[in-house]
């Protein structure tokens, strides 16, 4: 007997929905993680750009922790490039 898996993966989200979802918030969270998958995936998304323009014209709060409050910043310290950890 043979068995299959399927593993389903949620699309990410059009550029609209982020740019509503950023819209219609006051905060912006970002948890920990990987900060330099983060990014990527941000400039790959497009993201990048949004979460930019809401904290310099649209007077969104940022915040963050760990990962989350150095992809603000142009620089910190961070094991992102350890190739163990980019995933």
């Amino acid at each position: 007997s043979t068995s299959s898996t399927t593993t389903t993966t949620a699309a990410p989200p059009t550029y609209r929905q982020m740019e509503e979802l950023i819209q219609t918030s006051d905060i912006i969270l970002v948890s920990g993680g990987n900060t330099q998958y983060a990014l990527d995936t941000w400039r790959h998304l497009g993201l990048d750009s949004l979460l930019k323009r809401a904290a310099l014209e649209e007077d969104k709060v940022i915040c963050g922790g760990s990962a989350g409050a150095i992809c603000w910043f142009d620089g910190g310290h961070s094991d992102s490039l350890d190739p163990e950890t980019f995933r």
